[in-house]
């Protein structure tokens, strides 16, 4: 009867998702986000799922030049998730799931995504990666059952990326696996378009006392390779009225 609930239940969140897409009332959120902590949260979650089955997830993040961005980061979890949720779902024990996620380009303001999830899964054949994205498809009958899909998933993904402005594409073979792969073109978080306006003060002073002599070297090069002008007190100076002027 759970598992009856469950699987109810997951059916109409899809469907209901599904009519907002294609009805066009899926709001597409558009906020800044770290690029970095939402991908490491999706693996994190993908992880949590791993924890009784005997799977590999390995994970390659970056190289990210622009990481903050603005776009629906609800909706880009959204898509990784359904095709990593799969990825689990459709990899027998002893398997793998990779996932790499990197910065192909920055033009004209815009930073190039591309993010690939590949598993040593069932696979799919030639014949129904025609129809992978339409809704309610699945290649064997046995996968309700088995493993449990609504048929939803992909087409729902799908509608998500092209919503974006990106594209997905998937290569399989059967009893070797698939391989999806998401690109998404997205604008610069409006913080990071901005100035840093938090100027350093022009005039500061620093004292440092230390009495032994290797010490006083070593943090003489310290603060001056974060640019801080250094100079020695004179010896015998006790206050700071004594010392010559000039003198810091």
């Amino acid at each position: 009867m759970r598992g009856a609930a469950s699987h109810l239940l997951s059916l109409i969140n899809d469907v209901l998702d599904m009519a907002k897409v294609e009805s066009g009332t899926m709001q597409m959120l558009d906020a800044d986000f770290d690029l970095r902590a939402l991908l490491n949260s999706c693996c994190d979650i993908t992880e949590g799922q791993l924890a009784d089955r005997n799977l590999t997830l390995t994970k390659q993040i970056g190289p990210f030049w622009h990481p903050h961005l603005r776009g629906s980061e609800l909706h880009i979890r959204q898509v990784l998730l359904n095709i990593l949720s799969n990825a689990v779902k459709y990899t027998p024990d002893g398997g793998t799931i990779n996932f790499y996620a990197r910065e192909t380009l920055f033009e004209e303001g815009l930073v190039h995504l591309r993010i690939e999830i590949a598993d040593t899964g069932i696979g799919m054949s030639e014949e129904f990666l025609r129809h992978i994205f339409e809704p309610f498809t699945q290649e064997q009958r046995s996968s309700r059952t088995t493993y449990k899909g609504t048929g939803l998933g992909m087409a729902i993904t799908k509608k998500l990326v092209d919503q974006m402005h990106g594209s997905l594409d998937v290569v399989s073979t059967p009893g070797k696996g698939s391989t999806f792969t998401v690109r998404l073109s997205l604008p610069l978080a409006e913080k990071a378009n901005q100035p840093d306006v938090e100027e350093p003060p022009a005039d500061l002073h620093l004292l440092m006392t230390e009495d032994n002599e290797l010490n006083r070297e070593i943090a003489v090069a310290l603060l001056e390779r974060d640019r801080h002008h250094c100079r020695e007190w004179p010896r015998g100076c006790r206050t700071v009225s004594e010392r010559p002027q000039g003198h810091v």
